[in-house]
């Protein structure tokens, strides 16, 4: 399977580590100034969006620029959108971490609904976008934080291999859901209906793609 890199653009992350990130992927599309550092430092991503952010000098370093005029979609919506439309069926979404929560926020509900498999890079997090009947086995350590936020609501939802189990469980958002869990042996992870996401914390050397 080709490895899909999708850069939002969160400034945490540092630089150094978005590189090494975008040089373990096939391919790295970039969502309007998610580019900018990518650019600046070398790479060519693909760039997608209404370009309003990112840096007009370095555009001709892109492999490739979408223009999307579209205000009624989001960034990773126009991004999302564009890596599907290209034929990939996976991509790993970073860049969600920064000082606008709104946009992080927004980010998460635009992978709600997505035939994508979608995983997730933080700084220190990895994780998965779980679809309506998909089971996600984390690849995480014995003793790692596991959570599942729900971003709809979620039924007949399970998780194992952990130091709290839920077997049929309801997950809602604003109300039940299951943070800091603890991973003790092969996790895994069901959601009968629904989407969430679910979070676990890794060395942030490791590999970007599993």
């Amino acid at each position: 399977m080709i490895r899909v890199l999708a850069v939002l653009n969160g400034a945490d992350l540092e630089t150094s580590q978005l590189l090494a990130w975008a040089d373990q992927a096939d391919a790295v599309y970039a969502a309007d100034g998610g580019a900018n550092r990518l650019l600046a430092s070398g790479r060519s991503p693909v760039v997608v969006g209404d370009l309003d952010s990112v840096d007009p000098s370095l555009l001709g370093r892109a492999s490739e620029v979408v223009r999307i005029h579209d205000q009624d979609r989001t960034d990773c919506d126009k991004l999302l959108d564009h890596i599907q439309a290209a034929g990939h069926s996976a991509a790993v979404v970073t860049g969600l971490e920064g000082d606008r929560l709104d946009h992080t926020l927004a980010a998460l509900q635009s992978m709600v609904g997505r035939p994508l498999t979608l995983g997730l890079r933080l700084r220190r997090m990895a994780g998965r976008i779980i679809r309506p009947g998909e089971e996600v086995h984390p690849s995480c350590r014995a003793g790692s934080a596991l959570s599942l936020i729900p971003l709809t609501a979620c039924s007949g939802v399970e998780m194992r291999g952990v130091r709290w189990p839920l077997q049929a469980a309801e997950l809602t958002p604003g109300r039940s859901l299951s943070i800091s869990n603890e991973s003790l042996d092969r996790p895994s992870v069901l959601v009968a209906e629904g989407t969430a996401a679910c979070l676990w914390t890794v060395d942030p050397e490791e590999a970007c793609f599993p």
